[in-house]
């Protein structure tokens, strides 16, 4: 039994460090406003993230021990389909909310300007 709480208890942690590493995926992609074309290439590599992520590790296995042990859990998150799909339902999100604030921004200078011009009146 206590076995089976430390497994459990692992794969809960293991569950968090992807939600992180996908959270901070997206969000460093809205910052920089490359919504669009993260989600296109994001789609185009999902059926090939599993052989995406072992030649990855082939060809950056030198570089890893740099990184410690995120450079493996980063390609793990990323190698998974499931998790590829999240992140790009996280994009989606937060380019939904952007276009939401900036919506609501538009709207409130357009209303301060209509009250300017019938104030100047």
């Amino acid at each position: 039994m206590p076995e089976d709480d430390r497994e459990n208890e692992k794969q809960n942690e293991t569950r968090e460090h992807e939600e992180r590493v996908m959270a901070k995926t997206a969000e460093l992609i809205a910052k920089y406003g490359m919504e669009g074309p993260a989600i296109f290439a994001l789609e185009v590599i999902k059926p090939l993230a599993y052989v995406g992520g072992q030649f990855a590790r082939f060809f950056l296995a030198p570089f890893l021990p740099i990184f410690g042990d995120s450079g493996d859990s980063i390609i793990a998150t990323l190698e998974q389909q499931d998790n590829i799909e999240k992140i790009i339902s996280m994009i989606e999100k937060k380019e939904r909310e952007k276009k939401k604030a900036q919506s609501i921004a538009t709207e409130s200078e357009k209303a301060k300007e209509s009250d300017d011009g019938t104030q100047k009146k």
